[in-house]
């Protein structure tokens, strides 16, 4: 009709039909890049000393930066050298950020960094502690030892580590266990200084604290660029979906 020719298909033909019939439908292949990651940082040592690391290196920071002028105020110094020492404490941070990225871009060995790191906050509390007439310079370690352990701690993250999922993993895992842990710093710390009105046990325990954390920043800083042995559990994940 109007010049309008429908086309008509054949029908199948038996064998065809009996060709579609037997054919077994393949299950579609799972995708390697949306698999979930089988590393479990809570599981892994090695993300627990960085865990760690980073928790004591926050509660130094957290204490020292709530309780730092309150401090020299004990060891009688004015409200100016108080503020001095709070300023001190702070603007030696860009300090260490620049010598850590200096040093990590030119493949210094990153558990010497982060034993440098741990050595300069534990000489930092100890200084306080017993030799109160220099404690511009020991604010000055403290804060120079507080900031370069948290940047090394984000720089470790991907450092060590080959794929965005274990990143993600063991970034969540680490700050939840650092920050858990500094959560008790200024907490606990305050209430030995109430309870004995002196500074001298609060910074016994915090120098005992740091002389702690030495060892795990060896810990943490253990393998270098080398890795701590998460992502060859990715890779043979990987390597036997493709197989499939």
């Amino acid at each position: 009709m109007n010049g309008y020719t429908p086309s008509i298909l054949p029908p199948p033909s038996s064998s065809m039909m009996a060709k579609q019939a037997t054919s077994p439908i393949s299950p579609p292949k799972p995708s390697a890049t949306h698999s979930p990651s089988p590393f479990n940082p809570w599981q892994n040592p090695n993300a627990w000393y960085m865990g760690v690391y980073m928790g004591i290196q926050s509660l130094l920071f957290y204490t020292v930066a709530s309780f730092l002028p309150s401090i020299g105020m004990g060891y009688g110094l004015s409200e100016y050298q108080d503020g001095l020492l709070a300023l001190v404490f702070q603007l030696t941070a860009p300090v260490a950020i620049f010598l850590l990225t200096f040093f990590i871009k030119r493949n210094f060995p990153i558990r010497l960094i982060a034993l440098a790191c741990s050595i300069a906050n534990a000489v930092g509390v100890g200084g306080v502690l017993w030799l109160p007439n220099h404690l511009v310079v020991w604010s000055a370690l403290l804060g120079f030892g507080a900031t370069g352990i948290f940047t090394l701690s984000l720089m470790l993250f991907s450092i060590r580590t080959t794929s965005t999922e274990t990143a993600w993993d063991l970034s969540g895992m680490v700050q939840a266990v650092g920050y858990g842990v500094a959560f008790f710093g200024p907490l606990t710390l305050g209430k030995l200084f109430e309870k004995t009105g002196t500074w001298e046990l609060s910074l016994q325990v915090l120098f005992a604290l740091m002389c702690v954390n030495v060892v795990f920043g060896w810990w943490a800083g253990w393998g270098d660029r080398g890795g701590i042995k998460i992502d060859i559990k990715i890779k043979n994940f990987k390597k036997k979906l493709l197989k499939f």
